[in-house]
């Protein structure tokens, strides 16, 4: 332990522009406090995953942005590419993480230190075990350097698909700016719409992304649980085929009366599995869709209300404008189902597509 304090600070002292990845761990050891109060105190910036997304407040002047591989935002690829060293601590980093891109990327000529619950390594350099990380990050916070980075304006992507049609920037971007999110949690299923979360700005704790690919269906087992740990509403963003393997789950969020809101991004299409397997098609008009990405079709509004929920369909941005006044003071499950083109894609997922 005294030795991976000591070889930390020792590393700290000698480069002038690092960066910080925070996990998830950081919370959940009970260290969050001290080390926001150590990275302001200190001038660092730092950066989150899509798995530790809001385990600090996004508004936090430091916040850089999300880190979601290639599906990143440009100025976050670029402060990490251009930081001297990268602390990754209390991250579990998994492909979730690292979208697209090889983490020998990001290491290659600068020093990368891995920080966890139960190690530190360096690699290459060096390797320490056992380290608890609440007793670590106590120790590393009563360091005294001095680094004052250049706070990072955080960027933004733009919707660039018709704006008379639903997309999944467009829906995702429209509650983001909602009053709804001053009180709720956003619970995001596997679906192309948690690469368009990656642009939310999302407060402490409100934001619970997929537990790994192709985990179709926990957003709403997840947000059962969020109905009885928080006061927070629940939201739960998730595709059509989501709902078609998890959405008897609603019947239990009505059951326990809470007024979560189910947004469904509904194409007619496993997006994230057609943009992983054959994303070609999102660049040619005439290609068809993989058939085995096609669910099972369901008529989201009538499976919502024989579940005693409420429902509402929308196709353009007035509709679904409407629909989020109407459902703030609701006090039961309301399911959204958003119909959108079945070829629309994240921005931040256009670099996966093939060019005609």
């Amino acid at each position: 332990m005294d030795c991976a304090t000591k070889h930390i600070t020792d590393v700290l002292k000698g480069v002038k522009n690092p960066i910080v990845w925070v996990g998830s761990d950081v919370s959940r050891f009970g260290v969050r406090e001290d080390f926001i109060k150590w990275m302001a105190r200190a001038g660092i910036n730092f950066v989150t995953s899509i798995a530790s997304k809001s385990v600090i407040d996004e508004r936090n002047e430091r916040f850089v942005g999300v880190f979601a591989g290639k599906s990143s935002n440009k100025h976050v690829v670029d402060a990490l590419r251009q930081a001297a060293s990268i602390f990754v601590i209390g991250e579990t980093i998994s492909e979730n993480d690292t979208i697209g891109q090889s983490m020998n990327d990001l290491m290659n000529s600068r020093r990368v230190i891995f920080i966890n619950h139960s190690s530190v390594v360096e690699t290459g350099r060096f390797v320490a075990s056992p380290v608890y990380i609440r007793e670590f990050v106590t120790k590393i916070t009563e360091n005294e350097t001095r680094f004052n980075t250049k706070i990072i304006s955080q960027g933004s992507t733009t919707d660039t698909q018709n704006p008379t049609q639903l997309t999944y920037d467009g829906i995702v971007t429209m509650f983001s700016q909602s009053p709804l999110m001053n009180g709720s949690t956003i619970s995001c299923d596997q679906t192309l719409g948690l690469i368009s979360c990656v642009n939310m700005t999302c407060r402490q704790d409100s934001f619970i992304g997929a537990a790994g690919n192709y985990s179709y269906g926990s957003a709403l087992a997840t947000a059962v649980g969020q109905h009885f740990g928080t006061t927070k509403r629940p939201i739960i963003f998730l595709g059509d085929g989501a709902l078609a393997a998890s959405g008897t789950t609603i019947g239990t969020l009505q059951k326990v009366r809470s007024n979560a809101i189910v947004v469904v991004f509904n194409n007619g299409l496993l997006g994230i599995t057609q943009w992983n397997s054959n994303p070609r098609v999102y660049s040619s008009p005439k290609d068809p869709v993989d058939p085995f990405n096609v669910p099972t079709r369901v008529g989201i509004s009538k499976f919502a209300e024989s579940m005693d929920a409420v429902a509402f369909s929308c196709e353009s941005f007035k509709e679904l404008t409407d629909v989020i006044k109407r459902v703030e003071g609701a006090d039961r499950v309301t399911v959204i189902d958003c119909k959108i083109p079945q070829k629309n894609i994240p921005t931040n997922c256009q670099w996966r597509v093939p060019s005609q």
